[in-house]
């Protein structure tokens, strides 16, 4: 080995040491100012604006139990001493049968300030949490509510005085903090979860720092009862099992509402029977939850900070492997290795002291490479454990088949048009499973036709802009574009003009939002008036609209009508309408499902799909008269509802083709199928104004691949468009449509 400063490759070598020496300096100062941020917000609390003694509001503590009878036992005694003049504490049993209704009853005489509820064990929810929180908030009585778990412990008797203190006037919601009991963390990996759940803590706690909270704690989260229902509760997150405390949080708090506590004695202690595996648990529920929060930026920052981590390392490494032999070069190396590790090591003991977690020592460099990988196994251990729903799965067989019939593949005519049948039974059958046919009116109302044409008019709008963007970028020109026909496509009412430039115009597939933002409009009354008659009436109603739908397309005559029967609101009402009608008919047949079994659903599924498949081949195979009009009224909606009905009574005893169903791609698929829906013009265009010509250029002929052609480009728009635009709007247009129903 030699020591010299003239390399083989010197220009090469000197690069890299420079760039891991830069990137060195950047990722110090990122961690050394996470690191301040914090000091700098614990020195500041001594000073801050407190309420005084004597104007602490009233709290009610919500705790959330469910077969905690040992956690209780020790929990509430801590709990109901606490140093506090006006409190009561709300236990909300969810269901419990190890004892816990024996402890609270003998508990009940002893202590003036503790109440019990209930949240039945008959009732339904997707979230039985969030129904306990709701319960146990209705039944509070105090200014604030402040709730946690029956698996806590309070640090101090001070507790609630600590967080009380920052309601000063301004400040509707305080976030506190809460940490696993390291110590009871024995298990192999045991220093990787301290230093993840460390990372995780500073990432939310640095955002609300800085004045943008987008998540607490469930085990330590307080605010003002009254904010709650003035948010209408957890209605923006309905549907998801989990969001209690980060997608309620980011709806909820701001910069100017919401204050941080990190005093010793306002955190909470959270007891695991199984560190490792709640652990693990909890970070699949974030990573899924995080898609739902109001900003982005600090899983942004992580995820760069990785990249410039890996970028140093890779820098390192390459310049040692190109100039091996030279001291210098691995001397240089050595020492930005060093020091790096140092630059890490120090902040993180020092956040380490705040947060009250053990600190470590040369694990921390390992652990922040380690990390990443980490994260990404849990993302993928995420699509892999998700309980998917076989109707997915089917939108993503009916969406890829309408794609490639409207791209010129006659062989899935029958599909598709099948597809788009499909489509309407399902967003009956979907409405009516997530939303109760309750008289809708008023505010209420108003804030359900808010929510569905917020969603519908966005997606319309941007794909519509993207499309215009492509067609005057490649002067191109679209089958049916009529300026004329611009508002009315704008304003998502052209299924009611029968003029094939109408309803067809611009983006063609649109006239399908036009007619779900009708019966979407319609469901209400629809879900409400069905309700008051009974089964066997309604599927008689079925079987007569089922008629006259038939009667209506044999006495047309003009092919432009039977075009336009296609898009006819009325008719695809009738359809929404029949997914409602196999909702109720699936509620009156679950419960009696009794004894079934892996193979009654094999056969089930065998034969309701057999079905569908030899219907299609022989629509496809039989050449007859008005084929057009047969299709579109008394081939489809009978089998399909057949078809969807099996596999959704199936789901918990799947057959074999429902596994098959749940194949990741497909029920991705079927995630993006509205985006993808909206897109596949501008696909069309791109693929055949832009990667074609390009191709063509070196000699690769693809055009005439085009319909499988376009498909790589059409979900990657797909995808984009879902992540960064639809789920956005979505989340705004939950927060904006419960605020109108306050």
């Amino acid at each position: 080995m030699i020591f010299s400063f003239e390399t083989q490759n010197i220009l090469y070598v000197y690069v890299l040491l420079g760039i891991a020496f830069v990137l060195t300096v950047v990722c110090a100062v990122v961690l050394w100012r996470r690191a301040h941020r914090l000091s700098k917000f614990d020195l500041a609390e001594a000073t801050r604006d407190y309420l005084p003694e004597e104007a602490l509001p009233g709290v009610s503590v919500v705790v959330y139990a469910h077969n905690d009878c040992e956690n209780l036992e020790r929990f509430l005694p801590l709990l109901l001493h606490q140093d506090y003049p006006d409190f009561d504490v709300v236990v909300v049993d969810d269901a419990s049968f190890d004892g816990t209704h024996d402890l609270l009853s003998d508990l009940l005489p002893h202590f003036d300030n503790l109440r019990v509820t209930f949240a039945p064990q008959e009732t339904r929810s997707l979230s039985r949490k969030k129904l306990s929180l709701t319960i146990g908030i209705k039944a509070s009585q105090k200014e604030v509510v402040l709730h946690t778990n029956a698996n806590c412990r309070v640090m101090s008797d001070q507790w609630l005085r600590t967080m009380m203190r920052n309601f000063v006037p301004g400040t509707d919601v305080v976030l506190g903090f809460s940490h696993y009991r390291y110590r009871k963390d024995t298990s192999a990996g045991r220093y990787f979860r301290v230093f993840d759940s460390v990372v995780t803590s500073l990432q939310w706690v640095g955002s609300a720092i800085k004045g943008k909270p987008y998540r607490g704690i469930s085990d330590n989260l307080a605010y003002r009862r009254q904010l709650f229902f003035d948010h209408a509760g957890f209605s923006e997150s309905l549907e998801l099992r989990y969001g209690d405390d980060d997608v309620f949080v980011s709806a909820i708090a701001t910069g100017d509402n919401t204050r941080l506590e990190l005093a010793p004695e306002s955190q909470m202690q959270t007891y695991y029977e199984n560190v490792p595996k709640a652990h693990n648990l909890l970070k699949l529920r974030r990573d899924y939850t995080s898609k739902f929060v109001c900003t982005k930026a600090p899983f942004y920052a992580q995820a760069l900070f990785s990249v410039m981590n890996y970028l140093r390392l890779g820098a390192l490494v390459a310049a040692v492997v190109l100039d091996y032999t030279n001291i210098f070069t691995i001397s240089a190396a050595t020492f930005l290795l060093i020091l790096s590790w140092v630059m890490m090591i120090l902040p993180f003991n020092r956040c380490c002291q705040l947060l009250q977690a053990p600190g470590l020592t040369f694990s921390v460099p390992l652990f922040y490479v380690w990390r990443p990988v980490v994260n990404l196994y849990f993302r993928v251990l995420g699509w892999s454990t998700a309980r998917i729903n076989a109707l997915t799965s089917w939108r993503g067989i009916f969406i890829l088949s309408v794609v490639l019939f409207h791209s010129g593949e006659e062989l899935f005519m029958e599909l598709a048009t099948s597809g788009v049948v499909g489509f309407f039974i399902m967003s009956g059958f979907l409405m009516r499973m997530k939303h109760q046919p309750e008289p809708i009116r008023g505010a209420r109302f108003k804030s359900f036709v808010a929510n569905r044409a917020l969603r519908l008019y966005s997606l319309h709008w941007f794909a519509f802009a993207l499309l215009m963007a492509a067609t005057f970028g490649f002067s191109a020109t679209l089958p049916y574009m009529s300026w004329g026909a611009l508002v009315p496509n704008l304003l998502l009412v052209q299924s009611f003009v029968p003029d094939v430039n109408v309803f067809f115009s611009f983006n063609t597939p649109t006239w399908f939002l036009c007619d779900l933002l009708i019966c979407y409009l319609c469901y209400p009354y629809i879900a409400t008036w069905l309700d008051r008659i009974r089964l066997r009436w309604q599927l008689l109603l079925f079987a007569v609209l089922q008629i006259a739908y038939f009667v209506c397309m044999c006495a047309l005559t003009d092919p432009d009508l039977v075009t336009y029967a296609h898009v006819f609101p009325p008719f695809r009402i009738y359809e929404f309408t029949a997914g409602i009608i196999l909702y109720n008919v699936y509620k009156a047949l679950r419960p009696r499902l009794t004894g079934w079994n892996m193979a009654k659903a094999t056969l089930a599924e065998v034969l309701v799909v057999g079905l569908y498949v030899g219907l299609m081949v022989f629509s496809q195979a039989w050449d007859y008269q008005d084929k057009d009009k047969f299709n579109d009224s008394v081939m489809w909606e009978i089998p399909l509802s057949l078809l969807l009905l099996v596999f959704v009574l199936n789901a918990g005893t799947e057959g074999i083709i429902s596994r098959i169903l749940h194949w990741k791609p497909l029920a991705w698929l079927g995630s993006i199928c509205f985006e993808i829906f909206l897109l596949h013009s501008l696909s069309g265009l791109v693929f055949g104004y832009l990667v074609s010509p390009f191709l063509g250029h070196f000699g690769i002929d693809v055009y005439g691949h085009y319909a499988f052609g376009q498909l790589p480009i059409l979900l990657v728009m797909g995808y984009v468009m879902h992540r960064w635009f639809t789920l956005p709007v979505f989340a705004w247009a939950s927060r904006l449509s419960a605020r109108l129903s306050a």
